[in-house]
C-alpha cells in the first residue's frame, strides 16, 4: 500500500481499505515486455500478458531476487493504478522510491493473480522506472501483473476467493478423500449439530464412567472442578494485556486466559459425568459468561497493534486461541447446552452468537478478511488447521444456516488442504515435535470430527500412505522419553504422554509407534493443551477404542530418516541425531548439522530448543536470542561467523550407500559467504556403544574454528577426555578452552529440576577432526 506521501499533493490520491476513492488516479495496464535481472546476473526479455501470471519454474534459490523492470512514458505528472500479486516476496519501486513493499509479509493470498494488491504509481511528466523485485518462493518466481479499475476493492475479492470453489488441486486434498455426499448431507440437516454426546444422553455418559482407562481422568476432572468451585475466576484486565506491546511480556496474561478456559472446561464436564447440576451449573454459567464477557479473544501478541498509540486496532484476525474459545464454548454448548438453557434461558443462543461473530464469522467478512493471514499462505504452517479445525468444529455445532455452514467448512477445507498438500511424502513436519501437535494434531482432529460427523467419511485419508507419514512423524523423533528437539521445540516426551490426541490417532491407525509415545492412563495432563481441555478430554473420553486403550508396546531401536532434514539412531545404549534442512523453517533456529546424544535414558549434548516466548522471540531480534542463533547451536563458528538465518543456508544428508549407520550432512551452503567455505561435511558413525562425529572442511583462509556443545547434565574435563558419568567424549584435533554455565530455559528445569546446562567451547586445531562418544560395552 502506497503512503500519502508518494503522491502528488495536486491529485490527493488516498488508498482506504483496498479501495482508490481518489479523483484522477488512472487505471493503467502495463507494457507486455518487461527485462528481468535475476541474482546470478542473468537478463533476458519477457512477455507477461495483462492479467496472467509469468513464472521462472524450479531450480530458482530460494530467496534469490529477480528484477522485472520496464520505462513508463508519462504525458504529464499523474497518478496511475496498477494490480500486483507475486510468489511470495516483492517489493515496487517508481524512479527508485518504494511504493509497495511486501519484502516482509509477503504476498498473503495463496492465489497469484493482479487482484491481490493495488499499487498506486505517482509517475512525473517523461520517463519512469517502474520496478518489482520478486524474491523467489519455493517452486521459483511468479509474477501477476495489470490493470484494475476504479472503485475495485482488494477486500471483496479476496474474499470471494476465500468462498468460491478453487479447481486446484492443492486446494481440494482433503476434500477428494471426502464422501461426494458429504456437503450435501451437511446441507440437509442430516448432521444434528452435537458432536459428542449430550449430558442428556446418561446411558453415553453413564457407559464411559465404567471404562477402565478412564478411571484416573474422571477423578481429576471432578477433583479439578471441586477445587474451581472454592476459587476466584482468574480476572483478565487490560494493563496486563498491553504489557505485551510495552515490555514484550506474554506469560501473565495468557497463563490466566487459559486457566479460564480450562477451569470451565472441568465444570462443564464434571456437570455430565455426575449429573449434579446443583454443584457444578451456577459456576460453570459464572465462566461461560465470564469469557463472553472478554473485550477479545486474540492473545495479546497476535492483535493487531496501532504503534503510536500503543493500543489494539479496530479490526483484528481471528488468531489461534480465539479459534480455540470458540471451539471450546461450542463443545460446552454441545454437552452442556440443554441444561444451560433450563437455568438461563437464551445463554446458549448468546454463545452462539458470540462466537459465530468472533471467530468464524471473521476471516469470511470483508473487514477482517485480509487479517487472517493464516488462511491465505500457499504452504501454510501449524496456524492454518490449528484456526481452521477449531473454526469448523465451531461451526458444526452453532452454526444453524445449512447454506453458511457449507460454505464455511468448504472454506477452511482449503487451507488445511494446502497444509497437507505440501506436506512431504515422509511427512516431517518442520516446525519440530513441538508444534506436530497443532500441526499434524490438529489435522488428525478435523478427520476425528469428519468421522463422527459422517462416519467412514475419513477412512481412506487415514489409510493413505503420506497422510499416515504425517501423523506419525512424532514416533519417528521419539528417543526413549525425550524428542529430537529442533527449533522452537520442547525435548521430553512429556507432552504427549497419555496423550488422548495420539491414543486416539494411534487407536485409528493401529499405530504402535504413537501408542508406545502415549503409553499409561488417560490423565488431564494428558487431555490439556493450552485452553483446550475440554476438547481433549471429550477425545479421551469417547474417541479411544476400550481394546486399544490397554495396548502397551516397547521401546524400539533403528534408525529414523527423513532425506536431507534429520536422522535420529537409536539402542538401549547411545543414541544419537543429526539435523540438517535449511535456515527458513518455520520456527526456525540457526541449527543445520547440529548433533544430540543420548545415554540411555538421558540426554547427554543437546538442543535447548525454545525458551518462554516474548515479543522479541518473533520479531527483527529473534536472532540476537542465544538459543536461537548459531552459536546457541554445535555446528562450528568461524572467527565469530556463524550460521545465519535464510532458505539460501541449507544443508543436505544422505545415508552411506549400503550402510544405516552413517550420516553425512554437507553443510558448503550453510554459513554466508564471508565464511569462505570451499567445503564442508560432517559424519556421524553410529554404534550402540559408540558415536563418533567428524568434521572435514577447506575454507579459503585460515580461521579460528569453535564449536559450542551444550551439556544437559555437568560434564568433567579430563585432559582431551570430557565424561558424563559412565560415557566419555575422545577430542581428535580439538581441545576445551572454555566452560561455563548458561540460562537453563523453563522446559528443561520442568522436566530435571535440577538440570543446569553447561556450555562447552572447544577449538580446533586443524580442518579435520573428531569427537568420540563411548559407552560401557554391555555385559
Amino acid at each position: 500500500m502506497i503512503s500519502r506521501s508518494f503522491l502528488p499533493a495536486a491529485v490527493c490520491a488516498i488508498l482506504l481499505n483496498g479501495t482508490v476513492l481518489a479523483k484522477g488516479v488512472i487505471p493503467y495496464s502495463p507494457a507486455e515486455k518487461w527485462q528481468v535481472v535475476y541474482e546470478d546476473g542473468r537478463q533476458e526479455r519477457v512477455s507477461i500478458a495483462d492479467g496472467s501470471v509469468f513464472h521462472v519454474p524450479g531450480g530458482a534459490r530460494l530467496d534469490g531476487v529477480a528484477t522485472f523492470s520496464q520505462e513508463i512514458f508519462a504525458p504529464e505528472d499523474q497518478t496511475l493504478q496498477i494490480g500486483v500479486g507475486a510468489d511470495w516476496f516483492w517489493r515496487c519501486r517508481l524512479n527508485g522510491r518504494i511504493v509497495a513493499d511486501h519484502f516482509t509479509d509477503g504476498n498473503r493470498y495463496a492465489a497469484i493473480n493482479k487482484g491481490n494488491h493495488l499499487v498506486l504509481l505517482p509517475v512525473k511528466r517523461g520517463r519512469n522506472l517502474l520496478e518489482i523485485q520478486v524474491k523467489s518462493g519455493s517452486q521459483g518466481w511468479s509474477l501477476a501483473v495489470g490493470k484494475i479499475p476504479l472503485g475495485y476493492d482488494v477486500r471483496e475479492e479476496q474474499l470471494k476467493t476465500a468462498l468460491l470453489p478453487s479447481e486446484r488441486p492443492q486446494d481440494n486434498y482433503l476434500q477428494s478423500f471426502l464422501p461426494r455426499d458429504f456437503f450435501e448431507r451437511l446441507g440437509n440437516g442430516a448432521f444434528d449439530g452435537n458432536i459428542y454426546p449430550p449430558a442428556s444422553d446418561r446411558t453415553a455418559w453413564e457407559a464411559v464412567k465404567k471404562l477402565p482407562d478412564s478411571q484416573l481422568l474422571i477423578r481429576e476432572i471432578v477433583d479439578r472442578a471441586d477445587a474451581v468451585l472454592k476459587e476466584e475466576i482468574p480476572a483478565l484486565v487490560f494493563s496486563e494485556y498491553r504489557r505485551f506491546i510495552l515490555d514484550g511480556d506474554r506469560a501473565g496474561y495468557e497463563k490466566k486466559y487459559f486457566e479460564r478456559r480450562n477451569n470451565m472446561s472441568a465444570l462443564v464436564l464434571a456437570l455430565a459425568l455426575t449429573n449434579d447440576k446443583e454443584r457444578y451449573l451456577a459456576k460453570a454459567i459464572d465462566y461461560l459468561n465470564a469469557i463472553l464477557e472478554e473485550w477479545t479473544w486474540c492473545l495479546p501478541a497476535h492483535m493487531s497493534w496501532n504503534s503510536r498509540s500503543r493500543s489494539p486496532e479496530k479490526h483484528y484476525q481471528c488468531d489461534l486461541f480465539a479459534s480455540e474459545t470458540g471451539a471450546e464454548l461450542a463443545l460446552a454448548v454441545n454437552v452442556a447446552g440443554c441444561l444451560l438453557d433450563e437455568d438461563w434461558p437464551g445463554l446458549t443462543g448468546r454463545i452462539r452468537e458470540t462466537v459465530l461473530a468472533r471467530t468464524v464469522r471473521n476471516p469470511l467478512s470483508i473487514e477482517t478478511c485480509r487479517k487472517n493471514l493464516w488462511m491465505h499462505g500457499e504452504i501454510p504452517g501449524n496456524w492454518t488447521p490449528w484456526c481452521s479445525a477449531n473454526l469448523i468444529i465451531a461451526a458444526l455445532v452453532l452454526e444453524q444456516d445449512r447454506q453458511r455452514l457449507s460454505e464455511a467448512v468448504q472454506a477452511y477445507l482449503k487451507g488445511v488442504s494446502r497444509f497437507a498438500w505440501y506436506y512431504p511424502d515422509d511427512g516431517y513436519c518442520m516446525e519440530g515435535p513441538t508444534y506436530y501437535g497443532v500441526a499434524a494434531g490438529n489435522l488428525y482432529r478435523l478427520c476425528n470430527v469428519f468421522e463422527r460427523v459422517v462416519p467412514g467419511s475419513m477412512e481412506k485419508f487415514c489409510r493413505h500412505p503420506k497422510n499416515r507419514a504425517i501423523f506419525e512423524f512424532i514416533a519417528h523423533t521419539a528417543v526413549h522419553s525425550w524428542l529430537v528437539s529442533f527449533g522452537d521445540a520442547a525435548p521430553d516426551v512429556g507432552a504427549y504422554r497419555n496423550s488422548a490426541l495420539l491414543k486416539s490417532c494411534g487407536s485409528a491407525l493401529k499405530s504402535a509407534g504413537l501408542l508406545r509415545i502415549a503409553s499409561g492412563p488417560l490423565s488431564l495432563r494428558g487431555c490439556t493443551r493450552n485452553g483446550s481441555r475440554l476438547s481433549g478430554c471429550l477425545m479421551a473420553l469417547f474417541d479411544i477404542p476400550a481394546e486399544e486403550a490397554g495396548l502397551r508396546t516397547e521401546t524400539e531401536d533403528g534408525c529414523s530418516f527423513f532425506r536431507d532434514r534429520l536422522v535420529v539412531f537409536r539402542s538401549g545404549s547411545l543414541s544419537a541425531s543429526l539435523k540438517a534442512g535449511d535456515n527458513g523453517e518455520y520456527h526456525n533456529h540457526n541449527d543445520l548439522g547440529h548433533f544430540s546424544v543420548w545415554y540411555k535414558d538421558m540426554p547427554l549434548i543437546v538442543d535447548v530448543g525454545a525458551d518462554v516466548y516474548t515479543k522479541k522471540y518473533f520479531s527483527d531480534e529473534r536472532y540476537t536470542l542465544w538459543n536461537t542463533r548459531g552459536k546457541g547451536h554445535n555446528a562450528p563458528v568461524f572467527d565469530g561467523l556463524e550460521q545465519q538465518e535464510g532458505k539460501q543456508y541449507s544443508a543436505t544428508l544422505s545415508l552411506e550407500p549400503g550402510s544405516e549407520k552413517v550420516a553425512v550432512c554437507d553443510l558448503s551452503q550453510s554459513y554466508p559467504k564471508q565464511a569462505g567455505i570451499i567445503g564442508f561435511t560432517r559424519t556421524m558413525r553410529f554404534a550402540s556403544d559408540r558415536v563418533s562425529v567428524e568434521d572435514r572442511f577447506q575454507l579459503r583462509q585460515a580461521r579460528k574454528t569453535r564449536i559450542h556443545l551444550l551439556c544437559a547434565i555437568p560434564p568433567r574435563i579430563d585432559g582431551r577426555r570430557i565424561l558424563f558419568g559412565e560415557v566419555a567424549l575422545e577430542l581428535e584435533n580439538l581441545e576445551c578452552v572454555s566452560q561455563r554455565k548458561v540460562n537453563t530455559p523453563k522446559a528443561w528445569s520442568a522436566i530435571l529440576p535440577d538440570c543446569s546446562i553447561t556450555e562447552l567451547v572447544l577449538e580446533a586445531t586443524a580442518e579435520q577432526y573428531r569427537m568420540g562418544f563411548s559407552a560401557p560395552e554391555k555385559k
